[in-house]
């Protein structure tokens, strides 16, 4: 059969990848093609005689892709005289559900739609290998328009990891799997026959409203939990500000709310095992790239901090792949631009700091980024918080027990009011023993009381899986 799809487009991408998946596992010899009134001589008036012809003798069916356009497209081939057609994406959809089912009958399959920032895709732990382990059949879905997209299907191949390609659009239709695994912000439907369960890194788990340019951040977040069946919490503190929220948002909108788990932080578990403390000089700073991007205030304030202390100590500056491409006020490269031909400063791009440049670490500054909560459980030592200027923002992001923070031309904030300065702070925490116990206490404490699972999150949030799976046994499907 050859399929003519109709647009091109990204769902046209995914059903094409999918074409060549079937013929690969299953021996056919299907072809495609592409119609789009936009190209020059693929356009519908352009191939109508030809693909008539095809669809005649039935040797070609139209695959209409897009969901959005699916009324116009309908109209154009009526208006050019064809009278059969169909819905690319349900009919691919449809073909792999039955392609899954059937290779891996009566087997548990988990689904994992992968959206995070870096190909190692950190937020998901152990959890893959460890299902994997366990018997289950694992299915990664990728979007086609990811940034990552050679680099993730490079690893998938290595790794030894199935992988098809999904948009929106054919993410509803998939229900081959019944539990779904996923990141992503944005404000995804599923199938109903699916279960999903979010995990979070920490700076989408709540953001910090006191830095992000747009007000309305909280709210999409909440919404998109929405849609969510089962929402993984990190701590206890974050999962009574998270609570806090929905209940200020549930006042002015009605909504349901996914089921919250108490699983912990999976991100960190693996460096949390390998990190061997040892007693190195404490000599650098880390500064994150994303804590620049939200406010051109900010950029300013870093450079401020950074020239503060650049001839004294070592500044990390640790690189954000999604800032390094992006365009606008802040650009990672131009800004690195500003000290990298000074000695001690040091553009780091990989994924994980190393166990070196963690155990010379002073400690993190950042404002949004997740690090300002992986950070410190990790080395027992506190992240900067920089804000531009004080807010009336109810500041949920912050919390005293990891972190330490600093509005612009301020000192310190302790308990509400005003301590030490930022360089009495800086100096501190790389000379005084006392106070670098202070600290490690204090975090030691917040791993133990406040953190669900600490270093274990991927192997309770399996077992979580394990469970899920088993009370569902009873639980047979009406076809």
């Amino acid at each position: 059969m050859h399929y003519y799809i109709y647009p091109m487009g990204i769902n046209a991408r995914a059903i094409s990848h999918s074409i060549e998946l079937l013929n690969k596992t299953l021996g056919k010899i299907d072809t495609y093609s592409y119609i789009d009134d936009k190209k020059e001589g693929i356009g519908l008036a352009d191939i109508k005689d030809k693909l008539n012809i095809s669809l005649q003798n039935g040797s070609g069916m139209i695959l209409v892709s897009s969901k959005k356009y699916l009324d116009n497209i309908l109209e154009n081939l009526q208006e050019n005289g064809i009278k059969e057609c169909f819905n690319g994406i349900e009919l691919i959809a449809k073909r792999i559900n039955c392609y899954f089912r059937k290779k891996y009958y009566e087997s548990r399959i988990v689904g994992i739609l992968l959206d995070g920032y870096e190909v190692g895709q950190k937020h998901l732990g152990n959890i893959p290998n460890l299902l994997k382990k366990n018997g289950y059949k694992v299915v990664y879905l990728i979007h086609p328009q990811n940034e990552w997209l050679l680099e993730l299907e490079e690893k998938m191949l290595h790794d030894g990891w199935e992988y098809i390609y999904v948009t929106d659009e054919i993410l509803e239709h998939l229900d081959f799997f019944s539990l779904l695994i996923f990141q992503n912000e944005r404000l995804t439907k599923f199938n109903p026959r699916v279960s999903s369960l979010k995990l979070f890194v920490t700076a989408e788990q709540m953001s910090n409203q006191a830095v992000l340019p747009s007000a309305n951040y909280a709210a999409f977040e909440c919404l998109s939990n929405c849609l969510c069946d089962y929402i993984n919490t990190h701590s206890v503190s974050l999962h009574k500000a998270m609570l806090e929220r929905y209940e200020n948002l549930n006042r002015e909108i009605s909504f349901n709310c996914g089921v919250f788990l108490g699983g912990g932080y999976p991100s960190i578990d693996n460096q949390i095992q390998e990190f061997v403390e040892q007693n190195s000089k404490r000599d650098s700073l880390i500064f994150v790239s994303s804590t620049t991007w939200y406010q051109k205030e900010m950029i300013d304030y870093v450079k401020e901090i950074i020239k503060k202390f650049i001839d004294d100590f070592r500044i990390v500056f640790k690189s954000h792949p999604i800032y390094s491409k992006r365009e606008g006020f802040y650009n990672e490269l131009n800004f690195k631009e500003n000290f990298i031909g000074h000695s001690n400063f040091v553009y780091y791009t990989k994924a994980r700091l190393s166990n070196d440049e963690l155990n010379r670490s002073i400690c993190l500054f950042t404002s949004t980024s997740s690090m300002g909560y992986s950070y410190p459980p990790i080395v027992k030592r506190p992240a900067i918080l920089l804000y531009p200027i004080k807010s009336a923002v109810k500041d949920v992001y912050y919390n005293p027990k990891i972190h330490i923070k600093f509005y612009k031309d301020c000192n310190m904030i302790v308990d509400g009011g005003e301590g030490d300065n930022i360089k009495e702070v800086i100096t501190k925490l790389s000379f005084d023993e006392n106070y670098q116990k202070y600290w490690r206490d204090k975090i030691e404490h917040y791993c133990k009381e406040d953190m669900y699972h600490y270093g274990n999150a991927s192997e309770y949030l399996v077992e979580w899986i394990n469970q899920w799976y088993r009370k569902r046994e009873i639980l047979k499907r009406q076809n």
